[in-house]
């Protein structure tokens, strides 16, 4: 099932009108252009927008990899949380990982692409055509 591309407004009202998402306030250009650096990955304008407006969440209780202070020093911070992931080998220098659940299934960017990709293990696969249809996808519970 293809979800049509969806604008910014249509995203936040369906931000707004889950009871199952908890997402934070935002943070500053600055503060995601440090961790850009940090992590050498520039990242999706989708995702830049998301943290721009929110900084962190969780769906369903699942946490979505963000960014709250500029510490970058503990779970689930993208930066710390990408910098183990790729010192334990879960994912190279030219992946973000955005997410990772209960069943060791990784979400992630790959350098200079909008779309989100999942893999276990060896198995990769195309999960969501851009970061806002991950937010659909794991709100609406369609996989």
């Amino acid at each position: 099932v293809k979800i049509l591309l969806m604008d910014f407004e249509e995203i936040k009202n369906l931000i707004d009108s889950s009871p199952n998402i908890e997402f934070g306030l935002g943070v500053s250009d600055d503060m995601i252009r440090k961790a850009e650096e940090k992590l050498e990955f520039t990242f999706p304008k989708e995702y830049k927008l998301w943290l721009k407006n929110y900084g962190w969440g969780e769906i369903y209780g699942e946490d979505i990899f963000g960014l709250y202070n500029e510490e970058f020093n503990s779970y689930p911070n993208v930066v710390f949380t990408n910098l183990k992931m790729r010192q334990e080998n879960f994912i190279s220098g030219n992946e973000l990982a955005v997410q990772m659940n209960d069943f060791a299934e990784i979400y992630f960017f790959e350098k200079d692409k909008e779309q989100v990709f999942i893999k276990f293990g060896d198995v990769k696969e195309l999960y969501a055509d851009s970061f806002f249809h991950f937010i659909v996808k794991k709100t609406c519970g369609a996989f």
